[in-house]
């Protein structure tokens, strides 16, 4: 997620997206006898179906929006996923110095809890999907799966191995 937006300031090519795609792949290739105990098979699964209907739709994207555009939506997405990293930071931070038990909590939980296993899966395909569209067309898939994750305070022995 940092690599791409610094290196797109460096490099004006459209290569370059595809090539940054390659390396977490490699990576992956190179630590699957490590991570492969902590992969939740199930959020896996889902993740990849979701991401096979995205990818489509972000090759389309790649191949007929210009550089310019490429480098505006990197840029929003690094805002968004940025302000909502520093919104959760902050609001935990003000839960852990609150210690008053009279005072309103009025923020917004950031905490995902699913009502049943139906809403989980349909959240994690749709996930994956983001995941696709952000893979085939900027090179950056973690944008969704950090959200997903953040929110639904996993373990990051999970984070790392999905």
């Amino acid at each position: 997620m940092v690599a791409t937006p610094l290196l797109l300031l460096v490099f004006n090519s459209r290569d370059f997206i595809q090539v940054s795609m390659f390396v977490p792949f490699l990576i992956a290739i190179f630590m699957i006898t490590k991570i492969k105990d902590d992969v939740d098979l199930s959020l896996f699964k889902k993740l990849i179906q979701g991401s096979l209907f995205g990818v489509p739709i972000g090759l389309i994207f790649y191949k007929y929006v210009s550089m310019e555009t490429l480098k505006i939506t990197v840029s929003i997405v690094i805002l968004i996923i940025t302000s909502t990293l520093l919104y959760k930071w902050l609001k935990d931070y003000k839960k852990a110095t609150n210690t008053s038990s009279d005072k309103v909590d009025t923020t917004i939980e950031l905490n995902v809890k699913f009502q049943n296993d139906r809403a989980k899966n349909m959240c994690e395909l749709l996930v994956g999907f983001f995941a696709g569209i952000f893979t085939s067309s900027i090179g950056m898939p973690a944008v969704p799966l950090t959200l997903y994750f953040n929110a639904t305070n996993t373990r990051k022995e999970v984070i790392r191995a999905s």
